[in-house]
């Protein structure tokens, strides 16, 4: 053991069309809030106006000391002409607000959730995503989740976990399942509405339709 090299802060990347991405890293998060560090959780694409129509751990999260969530939302946008120019706006600060995080000091653990989507959408090039990684302070643990990486990103990560599209129950016509799926379905919740919602899952390049359900928040870039 004494030989081993050590050093502070790596980097993590958790891409691919499967789920577990965002899974893996806010489990991360979590264990390291129980070894007493602080994490910042940066999420693009992500995001809702009402607590409760929020993800489980962003609900936990909020009574939690040491962890700070920081959400970006644009949530319905499949391509780069979707966003509009607020959206748009919202998600070149967000990038900002990464490469400022990464580079201070003062937090232990930082997650940037589903930035490679930005990556997808074309806003962020590969020397964008690059240039983060080169701001990050030494001591700073960093977390990139999404669904496509850039083979120099792959690289420059020291942990790199690629997660396959090898099976899905959506496929044997399940619906998403509270505390598993992320989707927020308030209809579904409330008894509210009988919308019928059409999503294209991208990450697994299929089609769901559930009958009976109001939704009032969706992420369709990947099953989480």
């Amino acid at each position: 053991m004494a030989n081993l090299k050590t050093q502070d802060g790596l980097v993590h990347l958790y891409y691919g069309p499967g789920k577990g991405k965002t899974t893996a890293a806010m489990g991360l998060g979590v264990r390291a809030l129980g070894h007493g560090q602080t994490v910042t959780i940066l999420q693009f694409m992500k995001g809702a106006a009402e607590m409760r129509e929020q993800y489980g751990e962003v609900q936990l999260f909020r009574d939690v000391p040491g962890v700070e969530v920081k959400q970006f939302p644009a949530g319905h946008a499949r391509t780069q002409a979707d966003l509009s120019g607020s959206e748009r706006e919202t998600l070149m600060k967000a990038l900002e607000t990464a490469t400022d995080t990464v580079a201070s000091a003062t937090r232990d653990v930082v997650v940037l959730d589903e930035l490679l989507t930005l990556y997808s959408l074309d806003i962020a090039d590969e020397e964008c995503l690059l240039n983060i990684i080169q701001s990050k302070e030494t001591s700073v643990e960093l977390i990139i989740t999404g669904r496509d990486a850039p083979s120099r990103l792959v690289n420059k990560s020291d942990y790199v976990t690629y997660m396959g599209d090898i099976k899905h129950p959506f496929r044997d016509g399940f619906g998403p399942r509270s505390g598993v799926e992320y989707w927020t379905l308030a209809g579904q919740r409330n008894g509210t509405g009988s919308q019928t919602l059409k999503y294209f899952c991208r990450s697994s390049g299929f089609s769901l339709s559930l009958a009976g359900v109001n939704v009032s928040t969706i992420f369709p870039w990947s099953i989480k």
